[in-house]
Formats: structure tokens, C-alpha cells, sequence
């Protein structure tokens, strides 16, 4: 799974050096080697989380991923300071939210696109064809 930046996006402006996080870059969803939590996936601009998101409003440990027992991928806010949207959804802490492909997923003012792997292919054979 994965998760991906908008090609334009004004949400850069945080007072970070956005060089080591751009827009349009492609953050794979998954569990780093010796990760805490092995149900989940977290999120953050920490560190030590799973998958590292190095801006201002991002909290540390901002959100994780998780598989359903039906195999569905959901995201549950763990008590952000600046929110975890799935659309327009605003999650509450602890709250999840099932992730269809496609599904935009706001962490903060941060706007991702969340794609299966066959999504995110379909995704990069789209813009293949069209270059």
C-alpha cells in the first residue's frame, strides 16, 4: 500500500526544509524493521515510527494503518493535535476509517492520496501512457 503527495500543494509553508518532502513523492505503507505495535502501522514525524512524515503539524505519533479482518486497510487517529481526515471526515482519537483506493487522507493541512498496490500500478501505467 501506499500513499502519495498531490502534484501541486500549498501546504509546504511549515518552516521545515521541504527538500526531504516534496509533493508528488511516494511513501510506501509499511512496518520498518523492529518497529513498535506489530498490528500496526504508525505514522508521525517522529523518528521512530513506520512511516516518516517530517512536517511541523504532523504529530509524532499522528495516526496508524491497519488490516480488517476482512482484509480492508483503515486508519485510526491516535489523539493528533492537528487532525486525521478521510475526505472530509474529521476522525476522533482512536477513531478509524476504512480506506478505499483513491481515498484522500488529510493529516493535518497534509493532503495524501492512499493507493492499493494494483491501484498505485494502475496510477503509474496512467501517467506512463500519457507522457
Amino acid at each position: 500500500q501506499f500513499m502519495s503527495r498531490p502534484l501541486v500543494d500549498q501546504t509546504l509553508d511549515d518552516g521545515l526544509d521541504p527538500s526531504p518532502f516534496v509533493a508528488n513523492q511516494v511513501l510506501p505503507i509499511k512496518k520498518r524493521l523492529g518497529g513498535a505495535f506489530p498490528d500496526r502501522i504508525g505514522i508521525g514525524r517522529s523518528d521512530n515510527v513506520d512511516v516518516r512524515i517530517p512536517l511541523a503539524q504532523v504529530s509524532k505519533y499522528h495516526a496508524y494503518f491497519s488490516m480488517t479482518w476482512e482484509g480492508l486497510w483503515q486508519i485510526t487517529d491516535a489523539g493528533s493535535t492537528n487532525g486525521t481526515f478521510v475526505g472530509a471526515l474529521r476522525l476522533g482519537k482512536l477513531e478509524h476509517a476504512l480506506l478505499d483506493d483513491g481515498a484522500i487522507v488529510t493529516l493535518g493541512p497534509y493532503r495524501f492520496t492512499f493507493h492499493s498496490k494494483d491501484g498505485f500500478l494502475d496510477v503509474v501505467r496512467g501517467r506512463v501512457n500519457t507522457a
